[in-house]
């Protein structure tokens, strides 16, 4: 990824209350530079498609690894996978509160 201050990335399916699944990126920022959570986006709008962005951006100390040093996207999974079923959640009802 090409983002100033992102050192690792990983994109991994979670579980979504509409869609099934939708990505969610996992970021590892740079020592230097933290990015933000726009500025990744806006990296990533320049080269995704609109329906292949994340739903989300999380920042993480480090990606775990496997015995071979590949990321361990199970892991990743376990512990991320809910993430969009209580954040998406959370922020559809503040934008139909916004909209009443």
């Amino acid at each position: 990824m090409d983002c100033p201050g992102v050192a690792q990335a990983a994109a991994i399916a979670a579980q979504h209350p509409k869609w099934q699944e939708r990505p969610l990126l996992l970021v590892v920022p740079s020592r230097n530079v933290m990015p933000t959570r726009e500025a990744v986006m806006e990296t990533l709008r320049a080269k995704l498609a609109r329906w292949q962005l994340p739903d989300d951006v999380v920042f993480v100390d480090a990606l775990p690894l496997t015995a071979t040093g590949k990321i361990d996207k199970k892991a990743l999974r376990a512990r991320f996978g809910d993430h969009l079923m209580t954040n998406i959640t959370s922020e559809e009802t503040r934008r139909e509160d916004a909209r009443r």
